[in-house]
């Protein structure tokens, strides 16, 4: 059943008082089981360079904001408005870690040329949409220069700390693991009973992902939304290769947010006597064979 987050807290930690802070944590669920397991899901912002380090990290359940989803044009403005700048200039030497910072002329001769390297990325990006080029493409040129966001669940996160929060640790991605490990620490984990779910976001997206749908409560999108994928995902395991109608919906889809009529979604009392909002699903079998959308059958 659904349970009322405390309120988040999103925390910005830079490990050298000299970098600029503009990487954030925010603990969006944190929940601990009756067997007392904490589970805790983080968004995290950060340099889009080291994604491929933090995905490294196998204890991780994680999502990430997609180049293939975003606009073009919004990444590219955010290239040219706010772009990701390295936080230390470090000196070449063999080896994973950098030499001594760059001082002088030669360190602001290099901000100069990366920041004509971003906006160079970004002209061509630019132009690369004015030819239709489609985003999945023209955002790969101004990945080196931007910010990403990804969302980390885990119950283990020591290991993770030990090796990022290190001196020895890339300076972009430790910034964004000193952010990381002071939101949880800053965090005070929900107790769950046996019925309750880890949920993040679907009880702070409001109206629009069925808060209040059909009058059914502040919480309804929780067991609307959770009840429609959970049937898609016994009905079409494998997307597109399960049941689908002619036009590619599958059983949720075709019943989503019907408010009145056959079908409309209401609250459903279950066996154990607790009672739930849910939407219908679709029926092959009801009106004698026609099909239609049915909270049971």
């Amino acid at each position: 059943m659904p349970v009322e987050m405390p309120p988040k807290q999103i925390i910005a930690v830079g490990p050298d008082p000299r970098w600029p802070i503009t990487t954030s944590a925010e603990v969006v669920c944190d929940s601990v089981s009756p067997a007392g397991v904490r589970l805790t899901t983080i968004e995290v912002t950060f340099a889009r360079f080291v994604l491929a380090e933090l995905n490294t990290h196998r204890v991780f359940s994680r999502n990430s904001a997609s180049s293939r989803a975003i606009p073009a044009r919004k990444q590219i403005r955010r290239v040219v408005d706010d772009p990701f700048v390295p936080l230390v200039w470090a000196s070449e030497r063999p080896g994973m870690q950098g030499g001594d910072e760059l001082t002088g002329w030669r360190r602001s001769a290099a901000k100069v040329a990366w920041r004509a390297a971003s906006l160079g990325a970004a002209g061509m990006a630019r132009a690369m949409v004015g030819l239709g080029v489609h985003k999945s493409i023209a955002n790969r040129l101004i990945e080196p220069f931007a910010w990403h966001t990804a969302v980390v669940t885990a119950t283990d996160w020591d290991g993770f700390f030990e090796q990022r929060c290190s001196p020895l640790a890339q300076p972009e991605l430790r910034v964004a693991a000193e952010s990381m490990r002071a939101a949880l620490e800053a965090s005070t984990p929900t107790s769950l009973r046996r019925d309750d779910w880890h949920l993040p976001y679907i009880t702070d997206a409001g109206a629009s992902c069925g808060a209040n749908f059909n009058g059914l409560g502040a919480d309804a999108g929780i067991t609307i939304v959770e009840g429609h994928e959970m049937s898609e995902s016994i009905t079409d395991q494998f997307p597109s290769g399960g049941w689908l109608d002619s036009s590619g919906y599958e059983t949720g889809d075709k019943c989503a947010w019907i408010s009145s009529g056959q079908g409309a979604s209401a609250n459903v009392t279950f066996p154990d006597g607790k009672t739930f909002p849910v939407q219908s699903l679709w029926s092959n079998a009801f009106n004698n064979d026609a099909g239609g959308c049915v909270l049971s059958y």
